[in-house]
């Protein structure tokens, strides 16, 4: 994994508790993101519609 793609990790899971989901500015091309955060297991699931930047946890 590149840096970018702990950057995008590192803000697509802040302040996310398990079960929850939110939207967020990419920051890496300023576009719409989602992150999601399962209730089972806390793994972080997110993506950028605009860049296509797409990480799982």
């Amino acid at each position: 994994m590149s840096e970018k793609d702990f950057e995008f990790m590192e803000k697509a899971g802040k302040d996310l508790k398990r079960g929850k989901s939110k939207e967020f500015i990419c920051p890496l091309c300023g576009g719409k993101a989602y992150a999601a955060r399962a209730r089972i297991n806390g793994h972080l699931h997110a993506g950028c519609k605009k860049c296509g930047i797409r990480v799982m946890q």
